[in-house]
């Protein structure tokens, strides 16, 4: 093993929307920062091939349930934020609130930074419109959502393939915040895997990653682990927290698709529309699948008639996703053994009733439910029971900062939420280290050693 060298203040494993906002807090605060990204740092095209590569490879970005069911995740800078839509949904803050945490101010900071809002008209394209409009016409409160969009910079409302949005500039990822962060001093190590941290009695101090066929430690005064809801778990276990990784969700979701064939025209931007139906555990939105994705859930159901050229530009699609309850575990290789339970089955299919009708009001035929996949997994590091309401493990220095941390049944986009996480956390970093600072020069002015160190709480 070789050691990395450098001594970090803060060493942090991930890239998305929680490891970049913490990494950019923390750099622009003039803390030493060490970033470690498993994925690469390729210039975003979102064209079929990077998407493969990123975000649909079998056994590294693409895992499969017993019961077939896909759940897929970005590894690349910047996460899964790459190949999300770019929607934000505000955190569940009661939920948090009895946990001892509150995200307002954090969520308001970001809404400050960031132009969240919903689309301008001229952004909404004509299915999305048509799916809204019959939406409301059968007694649904369907509205536009808010976005992560730079609106000004949407020159084409027709996404970049699996971008799912117009152009790079168009959507904030958190790739953006992690330039940021490098720009403000942070080192940035791509292709590096991280498999454990160090601890030393009862204290994190570094971490163990393979680059290049190389292993390498890192040491830092605090670490955190942002590698999605998957990831940060099994890193967990090899560091001696072995309850990671058990009874989780995954947010399952289906589409309802259907032609229409008056109304044919190129993608639009999806999830520019929609309802949180919280009583019955679900969210619709529209949906316009990329067409490679398109032809291949179609396949899969044995729509062959999808393979036509044409056939995707007439498609119109709603999607149905669950708030599923926790259930299953993670395999010692980081494996998904988990089902989709009943009661989420059924929530999805009450769900595909209620699209069914949307698509029939907008005059759509032919209407088909795809089969079922899952995003942004969590709650395998639960706040109250791994993680405290400042997000520090049972070990001193060591903090999670994704998705992992959510304790109950989400069922919504966590961007917002893991951005708001992110900002608190920072904060909590940046106050212990000054306090530890004033404690050695309060120390050293009293004719101390320089060596004075805080004991772990």
């Amino acid at each position: 093993m070789t050691s990395e060298g450098t001594r970090y203040d803060t060493i942090i494993v991930g890239t998305g929307p929680g490891g970049a906002t913490v990494a950019r807090e923390l750099a622009r605060a003039s803390q030493r920062v060490l970033i470690l990204e498993w994925g690469g740092r390729e210039p975003v095209t979102a064209n079929f091939g990077q998407a493969l590569r990123e975000l649909f490879m079998p056994g590294r970005s693409f895992l499969i349930t017993p019961d077939l069911m896909g759940v897929a995740r970005g590894i690349t800078t910047g996460g899964s934020s790459i190949y999300y839509c770019g929607t934000a949904f505000e955190p569940s803050y009661e939920m948090f609130d009895k946990y001892g945490v509150d995200l307002r101010d954090e969520i308001a900071e970001v809404r400050a930074e960031l132009p969240i809002g919903p689309l301008e008209p001229r952004l909404i394209g004509p299915k999305s419109q048509r799916i809204m409009e019959s939406a409301r016409a059968i007694g649904l409160d369907w509205k536009p959502l808010d976005k992560f969009l730079y609106q000004d910079r949407c020159e084409s409302s027709e996404p970049m393939g699996f971008y799912c949005a117009p152009s790079y500039e168009s959507k904030w990822n958190a790739r953006m915040w992690i330039d940021e962060a490098v720009a403000a001093g942070a080192i940035l190590q791509t292709g590096a895997r991280v498999h454990k941290v160090l601890v030393e009695s009862k204290t994190a101090t570094g971490v163990v990653y393979t680059q290049a066929g190389r292993t390498v430690r890192a040491d830092a005064d605090n670490i955190v682990l942002a590698a999605g809801g998957l990831g940060s778990p099994m890193i967990l276990r090899e560091s001696g927290i072995r309850g990671a990784g058990y009874n989780f969700f995954v947010d399952p979701l289906i589409f309802a698709l259907g032609e229409l064939d008056e109304l044919e025209g190129p993608g639009e931007l999806p999830m520019s529309t929609g309802i949180h139906c919280d009583e019955d555990g679900y969210m619709l939105t529209d949906f316009f699948l990329p067409r490679a994705l398109d032809v291949a859930t179609a396949l899969q159901v044995g729509r062959f008639g999808k393979v036509r050229p044409r056939a995707s530009a007439r498609t119109l699609g709603i999607m149905i996703k669950a708030r599923d309850v926790l259930a299953g575990r993670l395999s010692k290789r980081g494996g998904i053994r988990r089902r989709l339970m009943p009661v989420d089955a059924a929530k999805l299919e009450h769900g595909y009733g209620r699209a069914h009708a949307v698509l029939a009001q907008a005059g759509a035929r032919k209407i088909y439910r795809t089969g079922t996949i899952a995003a942004h997994p969590g709650g395998t590091a639960k706040l109250g029971e791994l993680v405290d309401e400042n997000l520090r493990t049972e070990f001193s220095n060591l903090y999670v900062c994704d998705c992992s941390v959510v304790p109950e049944p989400f069922g919504r986009p966590p961007t917002l939420t893991l951005m708001g996480f992110g900002k608190r956390l920072a904060r909590h970093l940046v106050g212990a280290e000054d306090r530890s600072q004033r404690t050695v020069s309060a120390v050293a002015a009293a004719g101390g050693g320089s060596a004075f160190r805080l004991a772990p709480r």
